[in-house]
């Protein structure tokens, strides 16, 4: 259960809340965060940090750099 954390952390634990043994994000953090993100953030700070994120884990790809375990999955689930 997630009670408080920073905008980056909180989007970066939506990103890679997939249950690495289904291959799933969970629905009910998802559903939880997208109803109530506009209370401590905007629109286009999500979108700058999910854009941010994706565009590390694409040039990390690129560059054959290797990823944390948890990064890993999570661009294996949203990537394919």
């Amino acid at each position: 259960m997630i009670k408080a954390g920073s905008v980056e952390k909180l989007v970066e634990s939506l990103i890679t809340a997939a249950n690495p043994e289904e291959r799933q994000m969970d629905s009910r953090h998802f559903n939880v965060f997208f109803a109530t993100y506009r209370a401590y953030s905007t629109p286009e700070e999500v979108l700058d940090i999910l854009t941010h994120w994706y565009e590390k884990v694409a040039a990390s790809r690129i560059a054959d750099e290797k990823l944390s375990p948890r990064e890993e999955k999570a661009a294996e689930s949203t990537l394919r």
